[in-house]
């Protein structure tokens, strides 16, 4: 099938679920249900599923952090926490310039930073490990091993709350 980036072999259509909204079907909050679906379908194999979402994404169905740690699924989600509606940054951009409005005004309504939230803190009132705010690089690789080596060992939920903006 190819390659997603260096060392990320895929080889066989399961590894990627191919539905949720950074999958082009528009359904917002859909990617957790789809990675809890996926990782439903193989439960006892000892594999588990790498979920990257947005902070906007999550916080549709945060409620599924708690589906998570109520059927222990062996799930690791990194959560890019850009502190913004991404999707509709430019959407709104472009509607500014159509209609001749302030551009600086695209940020109303879909900034989350008043008040952030803590991802990490929030997986851990559903009983999941979380890590972060992770605001230094640096600091990823050793977050990230000691997060697959719980997901994978334990086959346990876990959430890793990546700052990237």
């Amino acid at each position: 099938m190819g390659s997603l980036r260096p060392g990320w072999e895929v080889t066989d259509p399961e590894q990627v679920p191919s539905a949720g909204s950074g999958g082009g079907s528009a359904g917002l909050g859909l990617a957790m249900g789809t990675v809890i679906g996926a990782t439903l379908s193989y439960r006892s194999s000892g594999r588990f599923s790498v979920h990257v979402t947005g902070d906007g994404e999550l916080l549709y169905t945060p409620s599924s952090m708690w589906t998570l740690s109520n059927l222990g699924l062996p799930v690791l989600t990194v959560v890019n926490n850009n502190h913004i509606y991404g999707n509709d940054e430019g959407h709104q951009e472009h509607i500014a310039r159509v209609r001749g409005r302030n551009v600086e005004n695209k940020y109303v309504g879909i900034t989350l930073d008043r008040p952030g939230t803590d991802f990490a803190a929030l997986a851990r009132s559903f009983g999941i490990d979380g890590f972060g705010p992770i605001e230094d690089p640096d600091d990823l690789k050793d977050v990230f091993t000691e997060a697959v080596r719980i997901v994978s060992r334990e086959q346990r939920p876990v959430v890793v709350d990546v700052v990237t903006g």
